[in-house]
């Protein structure tokens, strides 16, 4: 290791958590000598290194309570069908006091992350598809719910349309196939017009 000389130098600053002087962190600072290039006019941040990536947070931080006890407890809500007061006297139970809106605020914040994060186990889709269709009325207005599911049980595809003709039949299946990009080998259907 060659020791600093000359111009270079690396200087470590303590700072406060504002940016000021202080008692507080260790912050590196880089500053370039006279064997760097000099920096054009007009080259803004020539001398700086470049920043590095910010550290992804986790969707957890700044919560009471452990990952674990938060997402047991939107799992058991989700899952087993329990009130938010079900869910509080189970984990009352193993000794964590939680109110009962607070489980609400995780369930609303953290079930379509849980989801999400659920969306790649879920098996590769079949190549026999089982399609439906029912007439189901939606904010006051009857409409045609179009519904493909695979072997497995796993649900395809669904679509709602206001009309059931061949036009929104074909529209469901070229969505369909599209977004999972798997063609069926067999259709089993309910020998409905469309």
């Amino acid at each position: 290791m060659q020791p600093l000389s000359g111009g270079t130098a690396r200087s470590l600053l303590t700072t406060s958590r504002k940016g000021r002087p202080g008692p507080g962190r260790v912050v590196d600072r880089w500053r370039p000598g006279p064997a760097a290039a000099p920096a054009a006019r007009g080259d803004v941040g020539a001398d700086h290194r470049p920043r590095a990536t910010p550290v992804p947070r986790s969707a957890f931080a700044g919560f009471r309570f452990p990952p674990d006890v938060i997402v047991v407890a939107v799992r058991w809500y989700l899952r087993f069908c329990l009130s938010y007061r079900d869910v509080e006297e189970l984990l009352a139970e193993r000794g964590a006091e939680v109110d009962h809106v607070t489980i609400y605020r995780w369930v609303v914040r953290f079930t379509p992350k849980l989801a999400d994060a659920a969306r790649p186990c879920r098996h590769r889709i079949g190549d026999r598809w089982w399609v439906d269709e029912t007439y189901v009325k939606v904010a006051g207005r009857w409409r045609y719910v179009y519904r493909a599911i695979d072997q497995f049980g796993q649900v395809i595809d669904v679509l709602v349309s206001p009309r059931r003709d061949v036009t929104a039949a074909r529209r469901f299946f070229e969505r369909a196939i599209g977004t999972m990009k798997v063609s069926p080998v067999e259709v089993v259907i309910d020998q409905a017009a469309s």
